[in-house]
């Protein structure tokens, strides 16, 4: 037999149950890639004669990681459900390297994977990518 107070104990476990069930669905995610900018007109006078290696760009802590960034005020924090389809410095050594290429700034340009002897080497860090929250700003140094 049931007393009253297991009575009252069940009938709040089933609402505290049947609470749970009505939650807000999870955010999706979201995924980001840099955008192609506007092509760029080859040099004048030819390219640069040798092979230019690209790297990936230097980026520390959170910089590097996949999440997108946003300063509300002093605060940096990541989003939660944003997030770069690859880490940055990655992506950013793609774009030098695509913009290079279409410019034909140089005989070749290389990311370090194809094992090339180099005659030059873009090194680059990433110091700044984050939105800055109620101006419109995205920074990028």
């Amino acid at each position: 037999m049931i007393t009253f107070s297991r009575r009252r104990w069940l009938a709040g476990s089933a609402a505290l149950v049947l609470a749970g069930c009505g939650s807000d669905p999870v955010p999706k995610d979201s995924f980001y890639r840099l955008e192609r900018g506007a092509d760029v007109a080859p040099l004048g006078g030819g390219p640069v004669k040798g092979t230019l290696e690209v790297p990936p760009l230097r980026a520390e802590g959170i910089l590097n990681e996949r999440a997108l960034l946003y300063r509300d005020g002093a605060s940096l924090t990541q989003y939660s459900y944003h997030a770069w389809l690859e880490p940055p410095s990655i992506m950013l050594q793609r774009a030098f390297i695509d913009a290079l290429r279409g410019a034909q700034a140089f005989t070749l340009v290389a990311s370090p994977e194809m094992r090339l002897d180099r005659d030059y080497e873009l090194r680059g860090s990433v110091r700044q990518l984050e939105q800055v929250i109620g101006s419109g700003v995205v920074i990028a140094l």
